[in-house]
């Protein structure tokens, strides 16, 4: 019975401990970890913060880069004048290249998510080089015109020339639909 204080104690030491104690410590530990958290935080903050300036011009630059994709995009607003003028505009370049073109005709528009898909079924003739030539400028009007379905019947070649040639194709015009656009 002499041992009881001291029993008693060391019992209420380690009800001390235990309910004081180990809270406070288990507090700090969790103080700790945020701190630690939160100072991730605030260095990845600060590492943005640093490439701000390199974050904004590569944003300028891709802004740049979309708004000239958007300028390369025809846009129409009534789909009779885009094909009367698209016809017209074919014409011409058939004529500057010395192509003659036989046939055309539009086969039914093909409607898509931002606008829709004009089709020229044409047949024409003419030389192989000339051809050539208007192929290139067609394909620098990409990616609003494309020809698709090409077929080319090439005879008379020589060391001297490329030949003559009759062919169809169908060229697809891919404008976008808009409301306040000008053709």
């Amino acid at each position: 019975m002499k041992n009881k204080p001291l029993l008693l104690g060391a019992l209420a030491i380690l009800l001390l401990l235990n309910f004081v104690v180990v809270p406070v410590l288990e507090w700090q530990d969790e103080a700790i970890t945020e701190t630690k958290n939160l100072q991730s935080k605030i260095d990845k903050s600060q590492s943005y913060i640093k490439d701000l300036p390199d974050l904004l011009k590569y944003k300028e630059e891709l802004d740049l880069s979309l708004s000239k994709t958007k300028e390369m995009i025809e846009r129409y607003n009534d789909a009779s004048r885009y094909q009367i003028s698209k016809q017209r505009q074919f014409e011409a370049l058939f004529k500057e290249h010395q192509l003659t073109m036989s046939s055309s005709n539009w086969r039914d528009v093909v409607k898509t998510d931002n606008g829709s898909t004009f089709q020229l079924q044409v047949q024409f003739n003419g030389m192989l080089n000339d051809f050539i030539a208007f192929q290139m400028q067609v394909n620098a009007m990409r990616p609003s015109v494309t020809i698709t379905n090409l077929g080319l019947n090439i005879r008379g070649q020589s060391a001297a020339s490329l030949g003559s040639m009759t062919g169809n194709m169908v060229i697809l015009f891919n404008p976008a639909e808009s409301v306040d656009a000008a053709i």
